[in-house]
């Protein structure tokens, strides 16, 4: 192989802002399915269960949708993120799951949006935009009911766009 030249050390995708429920309103950025499912087949180990919940960006949680209240006038939007690491982690506040993987994503602008509802640019304070993709219940009851009990809450799109 000749000499090789790096044209970027980024991989640029974007997404689509929603209102999604689970059951209380969230705003995320739909992404691609496909690319979810990709990462997980290339990183999938004996202990990973594919996450059921629709490939999403969390951008603001429940309360944050309430304080903000129904004037996000950017819900149909296009915006773009990058991408950066795989990371494993035991899930706070996730307590069926005993870990959770996700690929870690850098946007500035969806940093910009939150500071525009005057939020912290990441939620609660310090967390990064993820894609989450695979997870493991806690045990094996739960698995069996799939990773959510049934898709009991897979995000629905409450606004056309």
């Amino acid at each position: 192989m000749g000499d090789m030249q790096i044209i970027s050390d980024k991989v640029a995708m974007s997404g689509v802002l929603i209102l999604g429920e689970l059951p209380d309103p969230w705003i995320l950025l739909k992404v691609s399915e496909d690319f979810k499912r990709s990462v997980f087949n290339a990183n999938r180990t004996d202990e990973m269960t594919y996450d059921d919940n629709d490939a999403h960006i969390s951008v603001f949680d429940e309360d944050e949708v309430k304080q903000v209240g129904a004037g996000i006038k950017e819900l149909g939007m296009s915006f773009p993120f990058t991408l950066r690491n795989i990371c494993q982690v035991v899930p706070e506040g996730w307590d069926a799951m005993e870990a959770a993987w996700f690929i870690v994503v850098d946007s500035p602008e969806l940093e910009q949006l939150r500071s525009s509802y005057n939020l912290t640019p990441k939620m609660k304070g310090d967390h990064e935009f993820h894609i989450t993709f695979a997870v493991k219940p806690k045990n094996a009851v739960e698995k069996s009911l799939g990773v959510l009990g049934l898709n009991q809450y897979r995000w629905t799109v409450k606004r056309p766009y």
